[in-house]
């Protein structure tokens, strides 16, 4: 094997290393981010079936979905500001 073999190949495993940690990263702000939305969905449903009597596709849903996604957005820029510092 060259050098320039042995170069590339530990660049490859390094690049490798990188999207895996990544993607863990990625997957446990998901699973953050899910968990106040997975309390909220099971006081909201049960509460709006209870009042309407039937299942249906309320403001209840914007309100989960919201949730998710300001969750996820905070807790991103948390763990990117924590990685990224400057100085």
């Amino acid at each position: 094997m060259t050098r320039t073999q042995a170069r590339r190949r530990r660049k490859r495993r390094q690049r490798l290393r990188q999207i895996g940690a990544w993607t863990a990263l990625f997957l446990v702000e998901i699973f953050a981010a899910a968990v106040p939305t997975a309390i909220l969905a099971a006081i909201l449903l049960p509460l709006a079936q209870r009042e309407r009597g039937y299942i249906a596709v309320g403001v209840e849903w914007l309100a989960i979905s919201a949730t998710f996604c300001i969750t996820y957005s905070i807790l991103h820029l948390w763990i990117c500001k924590k990685i990224f510092k400057e100085g």
